[in-house]
């Protein structure tokens, strides 16, 4: 089961946490994920007994995110000693302040990746955030929340630190041997900017 996942707009950079604990303003219900369709590629020849394989066609994945929406209150903002009508009033100002984060960060046409511990998918929203329209479910405590986007990549990516690093190679030597009088200097192509030597004191013949 899934408790924890992370919302990041590609374009703005806009981030928020949805998870199991109440910690944030956005707390986890479900998370539902499709899996692809797969269908082989076959073909086949005249007088051919059986088919050949040719390949497979992947299809999309939809992902589902529910949860709620709950006012949080910071450390430093002190409600003891305010009436019932000022909280809830004060409630119903944060619950409507995240709805308008969550709102901006889901939009149409914007890249959202959804990190599920080290891996990710890259999204698409299907539409808008949906709320619902039930009072019990939607007031001045709670607000619930769906959200439904399609991975026309289905494949999880694994996550490294903050992002993909991919290490680059610069070409360092001219030449990849130097003959020197009393060793021989090999030139090693490294990732980055370090450079490595590797100085051989064998005799050569």
């Amino acid at each position: 089961m899934v408790n924890n996942l992370v919302l990041t707009n590609e374009r703005t950079g806009a981030i928020i946490t949805i998870d199991r604990t109440g910690t944030t303003n956005y707390v986890l219900d479900e998370l539902v994920i499709d899996n692809p369709d797969i269908q082989a590629e076959t073909y086949r020849v005249p007088q051919q007994i059986g088919e050949s394989y040719a390949g497979d066609t992947i299809g999309v994945r939809g992902v589902s995110i529910s949860g709620y929406i709950i006012a949080k209150f910071d450390e430093d903002e002190n409600v003891l000693g305010m009436s019932w009508e000022d909280y809830y009033a004060q409630q119903k100002t944060k619950i409507e302040s995240a709805k308008d984060v969550l709102n901006k960060l889901v939009m149409i046409r914007d890249t959202i990746r959804v990190v599920i511990g080290d891996r990710y998918l890259e999204t698409k929203p299907e539409g808008v955030v949906m709320y619902s329209t039930k009072e019990k479910e939607n007031n001045e405590v709670l607000c619930q929340f769906e959200i439904s986007l399609v991975s026309y990549d289905p494949l999880f990516k694994k996550v490294s630190g903050s992002g993909m690093w991919v290490n680059s190679v610069e070409k360092k030597f001219k030449f990849p041997m130097i003959l020197l009088e009393q060793a021989t200097l090999f030139g090693v192509r490294s990732p980055g900017a370090r450079t490595v030597q590797i100085i051989s004191n064998a005799d050569e013949t």
